[in-house]
């Protein structure tokens, strides 16, 4: 069983005045790099990260991490389900994905994100291979998500307007108390705000 990661990184930071939100500075790195950080040192293996063809600046804080690859679409996305699709046709036609192999989806403004919770999820997805599998943090349902491999069809002739949720309310999901094992649900970074008060000192 492999596992692959899809992280959309194609959005246009609307909330965050300033410009990319995930280029702004984590400790000695930028937000992305330590999503993507995280996601190397887990046992995921292969990262797909899913950014716009003009955001050049993102480019270069993408395309020497390890295990990553960067997809630049033809046509911009518009949202993050499809970015979210093509990561998937990108896995689909360079990675000979089998039907026992799985995807993993977490939003790219998760600087908190850390590798073990990733592989919390991932051991949990080798338990329940026919279900969604996802971390629970106080009986609301969190990031990252695991999905089988056969669900990336599912997501792929999906309605325009549907993505993730819909899968989730039509499949079976299984879900694990990650604060009862210690682990702490991963702050996303939508505002200037969230960043003044999650960002690490100096």
């Amino acid at each position: 069983m492999r596992h692959f990661a899809i992280i959309p990184a194609a959005g246009l930071s609307r909330r965050m005045p300033g410009g990319d939100k995930l280029l702004l500075p984590w400790g000695p790195v930028t937000i992305i790099e330590a999503v993507l950080r995280a996601w190397s040192a887990s046992r995921v293996d292969r990262v797909i990260v899913v950014a716009r063809r003009d955001d050049v600046a993102l480019h270069r804080h993408v395309v020497h991490q390890p295990k990553t690859s960067l997809v630049l679409p033809a046509e911009n996305p518009s949202d993050m389900r499809t970015s979210i699709a093509q990561g998937l046709q990108f896995a689909r036609r360079h990675c000979a994905p089998s039907a026992t192999d799985r995807w993993m989806v977490a939003p790219a403004d998760l600087p908190t994100l850390s590798p073990v919770l990733i592989d919390h999820v991932i051991e949990q997805a080798e338990t329940w291979t026919q279900h969604i599998v996802l971390p629970d943090f106080s009986g609301k349902g969190g990031h990252p998500i695991s999905l089988p491999w056969d669900l990336s069809h599912h997501l792929l002739a999906l309605p325009p307007d549907q993505g993730l949720n819909a899968l989730k309310a039509s499949f079976p999901m299984q879900s694990f108390d990650a604060g009862a094992i210690g682990l702490e649900e991963p702050a996303d970074i939508d505002t200037s705000a969230d960043y003044q008060r999650l960002k690490p000192g100096p």
